[in-house]
């Protein structure tokens, strides 16, 4: 148990000063003007699909009302539109990714990799990188597997 926990402890660690030093050297044009918050929102609808307000705000541990302020951001930038629910509820309409925001997450991460990229260049030239995606494979199943029987 020691050993995943020590596991667990570098991927948090790994994914967070990762993220907060990706983000300093990408200047703030490359955000097109998003703060961090924003920038989650679109990456998590690219993940997850159309989602509700109030499941973004439960995944961002926020008050729904923080959400509805992004959201209101996202919305005029064109990078988010709202559909109407699954269930043809009028009073729910669902977040959903447009072109634009798929557009600009994709700038994103393409300049986000390549930096990543110069700094693991050594990296990509070894099996270590088949291991490593093959080791988050498995974890993503994994956790796959289990929400789906939660």
């Amino acid at each position: 148990m020691e050993r995943i926990a020590h596991a667990i402890s570098l991927l948090e660690r790994v994914m967070i000063s990762g993220n907060e030093l990706v983000t300093k050297q990408l200047n703030e044009e490359n955000f097109k003007g998003l703060s961090s918050e924003q920038y989650e929102v679109l990456n998590y609808l690219k993940i997850q699909g159309d989602k509700y307000p109030s499941e973004i705000a439960k995944f961002q541990g926020v008050q729904k009302s923080a959400v509805s302020n992004r959201l209101s951001k996202l919305l005029t930038q064109g990078y988010i539109e709202y559909v109407s629910s699954p269930t043809g509820d009028k009073r729910y309409k669902h977040v959903h990714l447009t072109d634009a925001g798929i557009a600009l997450l994709t700038q994103i991460n393409e300049k986000y990799c390549a930096l990543i990229q110069e700094w693991f260049e050594d990296f990509e030239e070894d099996e270590q990188l088949e291991n490593f995606i093959s080791t988050l494979a498995m974890i993503q199943q994994r956790i796959d597997e289990k929400g789906a029987k939660a």
